[in-house]
């Protein structure tokens, strides 16, 4: 598993830079015939229309049916321990060196966040050099998980369908990981909020909880369950291979039909109440249950996020924050082929802080007021070239709780 994200991981970062066809390829110290080919600011900025971020149905949602949580296992440690009425950030950390937990966990920290941060991550003896004595000093709960993914074929870890605990069905470890966040969930007050995040590729440059309560005016409460659009008019359900290839391929081309135009909904960044959470990955585990989406080929869990919410499954608590505009600047789709040949973006690659102009003089991404620093940056590692020097400099210290 090391082996192949240390792949992707150059892979990726060979894709950023160099000519490829005629074309520069980074946006990054792009030359400045490219830069001066670029718009002083691109278009497209603000959020899609309201029609196309709700669902098409006004039924509203009902609660999901309770399920029993799977074992979740006891703390690998047992201090720093966990905090009944903690808020908490959590996520899927297997297999990942200091860095990827600096990025995560330092940046998180550094932005003065104290509550609880609890984690699924390898056992104890399979942790990498350094990463246990970094995620205990920096507070982290963390849980230990195993899956034997090795009878599954596929390329993607995440989309492999794994063995994982005794008892519990083979699933793929996009769907398991939801099952754990229940499990979670299930230990922690129902006055606590969460934020259940993509750890790889997430960092932080604002305390997420404290964001929220600024633009609210009050914590989240009860069913309110906030989830994050990716970019639009780029990242659409019928313009997305994935995400309209999971809806289609799982639930119909009627369904499809339905949803096409609505913006894509990001299963890797989503906050809540604690009641919210415990509903919302207990009614998802429980379409897994009816639909069996992965033995169709879908193996994801945004194609169930995406159709639920859009086909009013999820409570009317549920709101829609846009890129740029909100807790999370999910920042993936900016740059990327399908958005290029449709025509929305200049033939050569580019950048955040270059071409879209959405980071300060101190390295911050920004959302699109130009002014306000983005509390959670979300697909970062798309732009790994320019980003990698300030998120390690960014998580170069904690402060613990």
């Amino acid at each position: 598993m090391q082996t192949l994200q240390l792949l992707l991981v150059a892979t990726a970062a060979t894709a950023q830079r160099g000519w490829r066809n005629g074309n520069w390829i980074s946006g990054f110290r792009a030359p400045e015939d490219v830069k001066a080919q670029w718009a002083a600011r691109p278009p497209m900025f603000g959020p899609a229309p309201l029609a196309n971020r709700r669902p098409v149905t006004d039924a509203p949602g009902q609660l999901a049916k309770p399920r029993t949580p799977a074992p979740l296992g006891e703390p690998l440690w047992p201090f720093p321990a966990q905090r009944y009425d903690a808020d908490v950030v959590t996520g899927l950390a297997l297999n990942y060196r200091e860095f990827s937990h600096r990025a995560f966990v330092g940046t998180l920290r550094r932005a003065g966040y104290t509550g609880d941060i609890t984690l699924i991550t390898e056992p104890r003896n399979r942790l990498q050099r350094g990463c246990e004595a970094y995620l205990r000093k920096s507070g982290v709960v963390a849980y230990g998980l195993v899956p034997d993914c090795s009878a599954s074929s596929g390329g993607n870890i995440k989309h492999k369908t794994c063995k994982w605990r005794d008892g519990q069905p083979p699933l793929p470890l996009a769907i398991i990981r939801h099952a754990l966040y229940l499990a979670i969930a299930k230990t922690y007050s129902p006055r606590s909020m969460f934020y259940v995040a993509d750890y790889r590729d997430t960092f932080f440059q604002a305390d997420p909880f404290a964001r929220v309560v600024e633009r609210r005016g009050r914590r989240l409460e009860g069913l309110e369950l906030l989830v994050v659009a990716e970019h639009w008019p780029f990242k659409q359900i019928g313009n997305c291979p994935f995400n309209g290839g999971w809806v289609r391929n799982c639930w119909g081309r009627s369904e499809w039909d339905r949803l096409r135009n609505q913006s894509v909904l990001c299963s890797g960044s989503y906050m809540g109440a604690q009641p919210a959470i415990v509903n919302f990955e207990t009614r998802l585990l429980n379409e897994v249950d009816a639909h069996d989406c992965h033995h169709k080929g879908v193996p994801s869990d945004q194609g169930y996020l995406n159709y639920l919410f859009y086909t009013g499954n999820l409570p009317a608590e549920t709101f829609v924050e846009t890129r740029g505009d909100g807790v999370v600047n999910t920042v993936g789709s900016l740059d990327g082929s399908r958005p290029r040949h449709a025509g929305y973006l200049p033939p050569t690659h580019v950048n955040i802080g270059e071409y879209w102009k959405i980071r300060d003089a101190a390295g911050y991404v920004l959302e699109d007021d130009m002014t306000t620093r983005s509390a959670a940056v979300h697909q970062w590692d798309r732009f790994g070239i320019e980003f990698n020097p300030f998120v390690s400099q960014l998580g170069r210290d904690v402060r613990t709780r």
